[in-house]
């Protein structure tokens, strides 16, 4: 068996390839993968030479996600930490085209490149307010109207109840304005909050209808923001409390 040189270069299980970078023992092989990253690791000889070391750089979660190198773990006793859950859910709803399928809203979503690396992911994670507690949710809709991409300027995390808000169910109405509904060739009014549907009446008139439903929402939406309004971004709580129904 030939000994271990600087410039040597080994191939993973999963295929990637890596370079001796120095050799300091049989204990302490650094080498760095040849790729884009170019991450350097340390693994023993013999797990070198069978293949049994992984590149942090292999973008294995959803064809985008890599582990990176830094301090943040994925599991704990076995089980994922909340940061990795939260990573993989978000890159799940960028990536995967099953989930796209499965929620269209989710069609033109995608991740912030900084954000494929776990580490960073989960450096920016640890920081923010709430982010773990039980009962909020990782939002990229209401700091920036319209935004569709997860990043570090983009998102904050909020109550289940704030992140559902301005939710459109526009499949069970159709070409009706949003919380309107015919019945008999009248117009219902209805508002849908988190826990319950307030039935607002029945009018003649579609315009006179929608002005009932755009009325109750903002004041809804507004008086939900003020009691949440210690718990969120103050870009958040802005928008909210602005916020008008067209």
């Amino acid at each position: 068996m030939s000994k271990i040189k600087a410039g040597d270069v080994f191939t993973t299980r999963s295929g990637d390839t890596a370079a001796v970078v120095e050799y300091n023992g049989a204990k302490n092989v650094v080498v760095k993968f040849q790729d884009e990253r170019g991450y350097q690791v340390g693994v023993t000889a013999d797990n070198l030479r069978k293949g049994a070391f992984r590149n942090p750089g292999r973008p294995s979660v959803f064809g985008v996600g890599y582990y990176g190198i830094g301090e943040h773990v994925s599991k704990i006793n076995g089980k994922h930490t909340r940061a990795y859950r939260r990573w993989n859910d978000m890159l799940k709803r960028g990536y995967c085209p099953k989930e796209k399928a499965r929620y269209p809203t989710y069609s033109d979503c995608s991740v912030a490149a900084e954000w494929h690396n776990f580490q960073v992911f989960a450096e920016w994670f640890y920081e923010q307010p709430n982010s773990t507690r039980k009962g909020f949710a990782l939002d990229k809709d209401l700091m920036v109207w319209g935004n569709k991409i997860y990043s570090k300027d983009t998102c904050s995390f909020v109550p289940e109840q704030i992140n559902t808000i301005l939710n459109d169910t526009g499949s069970i109405r159709g070409d009706l304005p949003q919380g309107i509904t015919k019945t008999d060739g009248k117009y219902v009014v209805r508002l849908s909050t988190y826990s319950d549907r307030i039935y607002l009446g029945y009018y003649a008139d579609l315009e006179e209808a929608f002005s009932v439903y755009q009325e109750a929402k903002i004041k809804h939406v507004r008086a939900v923001a003020e009691k949440y309004k210690s718990d969120l971004h103050p870009r958040v709580y802005e928008n909210l409390m602005t916020w008008e129904l067209l």
